[in-house]
């Protein structure tokens, strides 16, 4: 091979390796300067919660509700700050004032996520607040979890000490399910980049040989995932990305994923018949899944196990007049709060539609 030749050769190695930095550094700096057009744009619409004390504890365990604290939460979006007051007791159950009668002949325990719990709303503004002043002569009891998934309140039943200072009367159960419970459920990649450190903490529990078995947080058990995720999740492009592509992997809305969450709540109906003489176990469905149905997919196929079975009582769409007032509702905005979560106008509603279902259904005579 002449010099020539080899001058040649190099001479292009060397004018490809620069036009490969170059076209680096310019997808970088488009990279960097949309990074940081995005975080000016969405500096208004960022939304950050503090509580203090803490809510929840992230432990070795998973995540748990502080327990016995009173305090002050304070949701951010932008500039404007919305402040709520909360105090939880000794066996980490949201407080519920309620009217003060002595001859209470039911207890209703309210389980869930945040739509429960009540965030951003303060302790007379929670749905199990407003259902309770719908039936005094019932004990209410709010065991919501903020961000609380189907298996935490299965492991939540399954501990009988959550219980024990409950009257020996007839119980209620009420369970209010949104479609995220699915994505929760699974750990899918769409929660996981949005927020790693909440789902890494969730519990990971699996069928096998019919059985339900722990298997520890989802971050111990896929930590190479949740490592990249911590990672790109500080990006706001990759938020974006994520959010415009609507990545779900693995789909939620499965059969086999409606199965398990009907086997979680089977099983958690069981742990608690164990510990109070439950009559009644009764999910129900958040009211936008039948506005929008798009929000929860195949959620017939779930409804028609509920209705098989038997064993759970369903309350969703049958009530054209509180769809109507629901819709009314959100068309006016006063549906939801600041970021998103129910408004205490919200949970009134739901209430009085829980309750007129209830008496459709003919099941508080039945509990007599």
């Amino acid at each position: 091979m002449t010099n020539n030749k080899i001058r040649t050769i190099i001479k292009k190695f060397f004018v490809n390796v620069s036009v490969s930095l170059i076209t680096c550094l310019l997808i970088l700096s488009i990279f960097i300067l949309s990074e940081i057009l995005l975080r000016f744009l969405h500096k208004e619409k960022e939304r950050t919660m503090i509580t203090s004390p803490p809510v929840i504890i992230c432990s070795e365990q998973g995540r748990k509700i502080a327990q016995g604290v009173k305090g002050e939460g304070t949701i951010t979006v932008g500039n404007n700050p919305h402040i709520f007051n909360f105090e939880i007791d000794n066996k980490g159950r949201r407080f519920t004032p309620q009217p003060s009668i002595s001859n209470k002949k039911l207890n209703c325990l309210f389980f869930g996520c945040s739509f429960t719990f009540g965030t951003g709303v303060n302790d007379d503004q929670t749905l199990p607040y407003f259902f309770g002043q719908l039936h005094p002569e019932m004990e209410i009891y709010n065991y919501g979890i903020p961000g609380g998934s189907p298996q935490e309140i299965y492991l939540q039943s399954s501990h009988p000490e959550n219980f024990d200072d409950i009257p020996q009367r007839p119980t209620i159960i009420i369970y209010t399910f949104i479609s995220d419970h699915l994505r929760r459920l699974k750990g899918t990649i769409n929660l996981i980049f949005r927020a790693p450190k909440w789902v890494g903490c969730l519990p990971e529990l699996e069928m096998v040989d019919e059985k339900i078995i722990y298997k520890g947080k989802f971050d111990e058990n896929h930590p190479h995932l949740f490592s990249f995720a911590n990672i790109l999740s500080k990006s706001h492009i990759m938020k974006e990305m994520i959010k415009y592509t609507q990545l779900d992997y693995p789909s939620p809305f499965t059969d086999e994923n409606y199965n398990f969450l009907y086997v979680l709540l089977n099983e958690t109906h069981k742990f608690l018949s164990k510990s109070l003489p439950v009559s009644y176990f009764i999910v129900f469905i958040y009211p936008e899944h039948c506005i929008s149905p798009n929000t929860c997919p195949n959620l017939t196929y779930f409804l028609d196990i509920l209705k098989r079975e038997k064993d759970i009582t369903t309350i969703s769409c049958n009530q054209n007049e509180m769809l109507e007032d629901y819709s009314q509702l959100k068309s006016s905005g006063k549906h939801i709060i600041l970021d998103g979560h129910p408004s205490p106008e919200c949970y009134d509603l739901f209430a009085k539609w829980l309750s007129k279902e209830i008496e459709n259904k003919k099941l508080l005579e039945r509990t007599n």
